[in-house]
């Protein structure tokens, strides 16, 4: 993928990307409302009246393809500053949910996973957004890169040292210690 050098670049790819997730994701949940036979007879008989777990599970999966999407653009752009909130927050959730949860049903252990997801999605929109009202473009990093710098620096103090002594070492006779038959 490019790296974009404008801003409305970046927000045109970023907004492209976040778009055809979602309408692929709407079109899977579509179908498994629409045709919920069709996605269960593959898993037999003994499943086709799964109709409202197979809503669940499908919209549990597009709704963490979403955040997975996000966040792998936020990480792309280093916008993952505060991502260390994702672990309290859904294990907040998910013990907020607790008390209202039914988890001896599929049902219920599905909607478990589907409203335990939606902190991370949320945490993933925000530093999208904050992300986007702090965004400089590349040109206008004032920090040098200091590991960068010093690595060619290194690199080439080396190439010097082995160039400078590579004469010195293959001038030297290295003799054998006993001679072979």
């Amino acid at each position: 993928m490019r790296v974009a050098r404008t801003r409305d670049a970046l927000v045109g790819s970023y907004a492209g990307i976040v778009t055809a997730v979602a309408g692929f994701s709407l079109v899977v949940l579509g179908g498994a409302i629409l045709l919920p036979d069709e996605f269960l007879f593959v898993l037999g008989n003994k499943y086709s009246h799964l109709h409202w777990e197979l809503f669940l599970m499908v919209a549990g999966a597009t709704l963490t393809m979403m955040t997975s999407t996000l966040w792998y653009l936020n990480a792309c752009r280093a916008w993952i500053a505060g991502s260390w909130l994702n672990i309290p927050l859904t294990i907040a959730a998910q013990a907020s949910l607790i008390p209202f949860i039914d988890f001896s049903t599929v049902s219920g252990v599905l909607t478990f996973n589907l409203f335990a997801a939606v902190p991370s999605l949320l945490l993933n929109i925000g530093l999208s957004y904050r992300g986007f009202r702090n965004h400089h473009l590349p040109g206008s990093i004032t920090a040098p890169n200091f590991g960068y710098h010093w690595g060619r620096w290194e690199a080439g103090f080396r190439r010097k040292l082995y160039k400078t002594s590579l004469p010195a070492v293959i001038a030297r006779r290295v003799e054998p210690a006993k001679d072979l038959p």
